[in-house]
């Protein structure tokens, strides 16, 4: 973990500037949200960066990686007296780092708009499906920031295949997505069959209807993050066992 840190640093130091510009352009979206009347009309401000976000993430990680090797750097990262798994897992936790900032100010933003409207319909949509803050991360959580952690982790074994297979290069991260996804869906089937999720039914959406569907997604959380933790050996594996300097 001590050799860990230093590298973290460099790979927040590098990506700082883009760190920076982004947040504060998430932070001026959020202001412009709050400049509207409408309540609708503020929560699609505050919450159009979540899918861009979501994607945008991963494709950066996957450009950290491939300025490295444009610029003849990782050579000199990949051949530091520490683990390789320990570099690229540097440049992977900057990257999550940017992800769990942005979830928080996303969410802090539609946290804002939402439990300090004065309308009333919006306070008796709260009250009847049981939405509270704590359940509004929650679920924030699950549908925004448990799938960023997949993609993430989807791009970095894509980046660690790069290592492993030398032509079509272009090709790996479609063909990485492709098969993730298709393993993930059909292991996800398999979980169910285990940890079978609530009996929400078409319940879910009643009086205690929300604490149903947390429960029906904190399974769906749970496998996600298993299975992109298993990712994140699986590539780490892959750097630590076939780069080549």
């Amino acid at each position: 973990m001590i050799r860990f840190f230093p590298l973290f640093y460099k790979e927040l130091k590098d990506n700082l500037p883009l760190i920076l510009f982004i947040s504060s352009s998430i932070i001026a979206t959020g202001l412009i949200a709050l400049s509207s009347e409408i309540f609708f009309i503020q929560l699609f401000i505050a919450f159009f960066p979540v899918p861009i976000t979501t994607v945008l993430i991963p494709f950066l990680l996957t450009r950290s990686f491939g300025n490295e090797w444009r610029s003849g750097t990782h050579l000199l990262l990949f051949s530091l007296p520490v683990p390789r798994y320990t570099v690229s897992l540097s440049k992977f936790a900057c990257f999550l780092l940017f992800g769990l900032i942005t979830f928080l100010l996303i969410l802090g933003s539609g946290h804002y708009i939402i439990f300090n409207s004065g309308s009333s319909a919006v306070k008796n949509f709260l009250v009847n499906f049981t939405i509270t803050p704590l359940s509004f991360w929650k679920i924030g959580f699950l549908f925004y920031f448990t799938p960023l952690f997949l993609f993430l982790t989807l791009a970095y074994v894509s980046e660690s295949l790069k290592m492993l297979i030398k032509a079509f290069h272009f090709l790996i991260p479609i063909t990485t997505f492709i098969v993730g996804m298709y393993l993930y869906v059909k292991l996800f089937i398999e979980f169910l069959r285990i940890i079978p999720v609530s009996a929400g039914g078409s319940n879910s959406f009643t009086p205690y209807g929300m604490e149903l569907l947390f429960a029906d997604f904190s399974t769906f959380s749970m496998f996600t993050f298993l299975f992109s933790v298993a990712l994140l050996l699986f590539g780490s594996f892959i750097f630590e066992r076939f780069t080549e300097v």
